[in-house]
């Protein structure tokens, strides 16, 4: 018994060694061979399958295994899995049994079967047998099945560990995939991993993911805390291949203008209100100087002396200026959006009235839309889904509502009714029908009317709503707020545009707007901003209206060296004084505001802002 227990363990010895020697698959030789009854050159998959039939079944199963593995390479899974299941994993070496548990899990995830690719994967105990590339396939396929499953940290996580195998020519798509999962998860989930033990390439991963998804931080202080991240991590994999959404960060000040022309009209009717915008535009170039930033030199030109826009720009280009600020007016501007190439970087101080084709144009104003929007999401976000609306009969009104009524119904709101009102004395008409207090009032008759007699009736607006939206110069604020007290509506919410509030502090009269919520401009609402007193040092009107002029012209400049990255970068902002800016894709430039309401008729910035 002893004696046939030691022949087997030998045998079995003896056949390891065997598997454990083998040499690897011969690759099909280099004269071509040809098929004898036809004729036609064999291909090296037909080669190896070819020889697989002729040889020992060590060697067979190695040739098939490289068979299935260029079957694979060229998409031919099918016939692929076939040869597969013809391999006797006992008769590989280590090193092959790794690549076939690789070659099924490449299998099962082209089936969309990403939980069985995962358990292949899995066996695969000695990954550093495995080929460099097979190495950085085995990480991409891990990090495909977690995604398939919905694991998106734990494909994140497995993506950064490719990092490891990837060869150099590698590593900038990889970068950017890891960027996109990044991307993917949310604040909390970046908290909870930036509090575990992490390795080198995870936290560092980790750190400028963090960075980056800090709100209150605008372009200019994420560029600096970008650049220290890269000399921290110098040495990690995403600092010599970043992101490429990142990269403009990092050369932010690469290129500013050198000469900028400013196109605003200094005659006729829109004379006085650029007049503002350009003394805020120098305010901000004056200031840029007094703290030793380098400066462009600026030229000025009477918009309403331009006759032939195209004939300006091809002088403006020969006197060497790359940027041009303006026109403000409306036409001039849309002239300009129906070029598809201007030829000169241009940051138009007003937007135009359709899709803009110009590829190099701008456009950046104090548009009452971008209020009506954040007045929806504002509403939105503390908890309202039933809204009313009360605009004027105006152009503007019309902008106004069709915007706030879009953006509320696009988050899943509902505008239950809308009204509007031309300021002749018509306040009550309106909100007794907007509140629906004059079909209560009917009720009441009509039922007084039924019954033949007396009968006490207490009138009542509509419970179904939960805020009014309101749209509506100062003038006619101060005068709507108590209307709706009288209507029974003083408790429900408002939420306006900055339009309810002149701009100039007056409590006396302003009392009647108390509980209003509406949003402004840092300008208005912030006391302690040193270029809004360098302009009140020579101006009176810098608390009117023309203060928000004075504010847009000092962010034309503070935008001009950033137009390009701001666009490149979805959701970084530039801090500014008529609000967080930031620029779409198609070239507008939209305002974020601060958030503040009435009380006993003096401003209040709300908490947390």
């Amino acid at each position: 018994m002893i004696k046939n227990t030691r022949i087997v363990i030998t045998l079995a010895l003896l056949s390891s060694l065997l598997i454990g020697c083998a040499p690897g698959p011969e690759r099909p030789p280099t004269d071509t061979a040809t098929d004898a009854g036809s004729g036609r050159e064999l291909s090296e998959i037909e080669q190896l399958l070819l020889q697989a039939e002729t040889a020992p079944p060590l060697a067979r199963a190695q040739y098939t295994l490289e068979a299935a593995k260029r079957l694979i390479a060229e998409e031919r899974q099918d016939r692929a899995e076939a040869l597969l299941r013809q391999i006797n994993p006992l008769l590989l070496s280590d090193a092959q049994q790794q690549l076939l548990w690789l070659l099924q899990g490449e299998l099962s995830s082209a089936n969309q079967q990403p939980a069985a690719a995962l358990d292949w994967l899995e066996r695969i105990q000695s990954p550093e047998l495995l080929t460099s590339t097979d190495q950085a396939r085995l990480a991409e396929l891990r990090a495909a099945g977690l995604n398939q499953l919905g694991d998106i940290k734990a494909s994140t996580l497995a993506l950064i560990q490719q990092s490891k195998q990837v060869s150099d020519d590698q590593q900038q798509a990889l970068s950017d995939h890891i960027w996109q999962q990044l991307l993917r998860l949310d604040d909390s989930t970046i908290d909870e991993l930036l509090g575990q033990q992490n390795d080198y390439l995870t936290q560092g991963w980790l750190e400028l993911s963090e960075l980056m998804r800090r709100p209150d931080a605008d372009i200019l202080e994420t560029s600096e805390q970008l650049n220290e991240w890269h000399s921290l991590w110098s040495l990690h994999p995403a600092a010599s291949h970043l992101p490429q959404p990142l990269a403009p960060l990092r050369e932010l000040q690469a290129e500013p203008p050198r000469h900028i022309g400013v196109l605003l009209p200094q005659s006729g009717k829109l004379a006085e209100p650029a007049r503002a915008l350009i003394e805020g535009f120098m305010a901000a170039h004056y200031r840029a100087r007094q703290r030793g930033r380098s400066a462009p030199l600026i030229s000025f030109f009477d918009s309403e002396q331009i006759d032939n826009l195209g004939t300006f720009y091809l002088q403006a280009e020969l006197r060497g200026i790359d940027l041009i600020v303006g026109p403000l007016d409306k036409d001039q501007l849309n002239q300009l959006a129906d070029k598809p190439l201007l030829g000169i970087t241009t940051l138009g101080m007003n937007y135009v009235d359709h899709n803009s084709i110009a590829a190099d144009l701008y456009q950046f104003g104090l548009r009452g839309e971008d209020e009506a929007r954040q007045a929806a999401r504002q509403a939105w976000q503390d908890g309202h889904r039933i809204a009313l609306t009360l605009t004027p009969t105006t152009n503007w009104g019309d902008r106004i509502l069709r915007t706030f009524r879009n953006e509320w119904q696009s988050l899943g709101g509902i505008v239950a009714d809308s009204e509007r009102f031309t300021g002749d004395s018509d306040y009550s008409t309106r909100i007794s029908r907007l509140l629906a207090v004059d079909q209560s009032e009917l009720r009441a008759d009509q039922l007084r009317q039924l019954l033949g007699e007396k009968i006490e009736f207490d009138t009542r607006r509509r419970q179904d709503v939960d805020f009014l939206f309101l749209a509506a110069l100062n003038k006619d604020a101060r005068q709507i707020k108590p209307t709706l007290a009288f209507h029974f509506a003083g408790d429900l919410p408002v939420y306006a545009t900055s339009h309810v509030y002149s701009g100039q502090p007056n409590p006396e009269r302003d009392r009647d707007l108390d509980g209003v919520l509406f949003s402004d401009i840092p300008w208005v609402l912030d006391d302690d901003l040193p270029l809004r007193a360098d302009i009140e040092r020579q101006r009176k009107d810098s608390s009117s209206r023309f203060g928000r002029l004075y504010a847009l012209g000092a962010d034309a400049y503070r935008l001009a060296p950033y137009l390009t990255q701001l666009q490149s970068l979805p959701g970084t902002h530039l801090s500014g004084l008529s609000g967080d800016l930031q620029v779409d894709a198609n070239g507008e430039v939209l305002r974020s505001l601060e958030w503040a309401t009435f009380r006993n008729g003096r401003v209040r910035k709300q908490s947390g802002q």
